[in-house]
This record gives C-alpha cells, structure tokens and sequence, in this order.
C-alpha cells in the first residue's frame, strides 16, 4: 500500500507540475502576443513614415498637403503617396534652391515617372531638370539609351546601371542638388554624378531655385519616406 500512494502521490505532483508549465507557456504567448498588438498599433498610428535623420518629410503620410498640380491622380494609402494610372505632374508648394531629396519608390511594369528639380510650371520637356524614374526592365524601353533610362539627367547624362531592384520591390534614392552639381544615388550606390555648367542647355535648365515635382507619365507607382535636407550655397 505504501508504494501504490507513493505512485499516487508522484502523479499527482506531476499532473500539478504540467499544469504549472502550461500556465506559464499561456502567460508567456499572451506577453509576447500582447506586446506584438501594441507594436502593431503603434505602428498603424503613426502618421508619418520615419525618414532619414536630418531630413523634413514632405509628404506628411495622410494627405497631399504641400502638394498641388494634378492631384485627382494621386491618393494616399498605408502612409504611401500612390500615383495612379493616368497620375501626371504633381509639385511641391515650396521651392528649393540646394537641397538632399530622398524618398522610396517601387515600380510597377513599364513604370516611367521622374523627378523635377527646381521646377517651375507649366513643365516644359528639355527645359526643365528630370531626374529620370523607369522600369529599366520593361520591354518597350529596351532600346531606349543610357540618357532615357533610371537615373537619367533625362536627354542629358546617363546613369550607371544595374543597381535597380525588381519590378514591386521597393527602391531608395537621393538626389542631392547644390549649384550646378546633380548627384543621384540609388540603394546605396552612386548613380550619377554631373555638373548641369558641363552642359550647353537650355537656360531654364539652369534655374537657380524652383519646386520638387513627381513627373508622372500615367502610369502606376508608389512612393514613401519622403523628405528634404536643405543645404546652404556651396
């Protein structure tokens, strides 16, 4: 009898001790799952995608305050400014002279966008600065050259290719403009580096101070993280 209650007695700190494991496994997924909610909300609440130390946004996540031009063909989803199909030219309120642009974007097939740097309406092709924004991949561009393609001062000076990520990832880039030097760098990589005085162009092309715009051809696209570092004269 002695041993059949000591076998009891075993199984019963046994039943207690694997419900003490359990509960404390319920109570360790409900901290971890909790904390993830919260993280999770945070997260959707904030207005503003977190940008680059030093940089203001511009684009404030919810709507296209500072923004004007052809705004029907953009909408804002997720914090993303989304330019939809048949988005054209859409321009910042402020204007720049030297100035850090950096922002995300990520293409759809046979995306062709671009940025205008020290803008000034109405847009005139060849006449003002367009930093160039394209699926290098898309088969109805193959034949286009090196000044037409991503990265592009656009019919001026071509990029350096190959650091374009797949069509629906997502890109960072930086155009930074001071006096007559334009450096583009994409997802890390120095794409181009020129000076506009190296040129013969148009005089426009030479404007000292304008708008940041979105160039858009029509054809879908994302952007984020937009933000501006303005620099002093060099």
């Amino acid at each position: 009898h002695a041993g059949s209650m000591a076998t009891v007695n075993m199984t019963c700190k046994m039943k207690h001790l694997s419900q003490a494991v359990v509960s404390s496994a319920l109570i360790f997924v409900s901290l971890v799952c909790s904390d993830r909610l919260k993280s999770e909300e945070q997260q959707a609440t904030t207005s503003v995608p977190p940008i680059a130390e030093g940089f203001v946004p511009i684009f404030n996540g919810k709507n296209l305050n500072g923004w004007t031009g052809h705004t029907d063909g953009y909408h804002v989803e997720d914090g993303i400014l989304v330019c939809k199909a048949g988005g054209l030219l859409l321009f910042t309120e402020t204007q720049y002279t030297d100035f850090v642009l950096r922002f995300d974007f990520q293409l759809t097939p046979g995306a062709n966008s671009g940025i205008g740097i020290r803008y000034a309406p109405p847009f005139q092709p060849l006449q003002d600065i367009e930093i160039q924004i394209l699926d290098n991949s898309a088969k109805e561009y193959k034949d286009l050259d090196g000044k037409h393609r991503h990265g592009a001062i656009y019919s001026v000076a071509a990029a350096k290719p190959g650091h374009l990520r797949r069509v629906g990832q997502w890109n960072s880039q930086t155009i930074a403009v001071q006096g007559s030097r334009i450096t583009v760098t994409l997802n890390g990589e120095v794409i181009l580096d020129k000076r506009l005085d190296e040129f013969n162009l148009h005089p426009d092309m030479q404007r000292p101070r304008g708008h940041i715009a979105i160039l858009g051809h029509g054809t879908p696209m994302k952007f984020r993280k937009i933000g501006v570092k303005e620099l002093t004269a060099e």
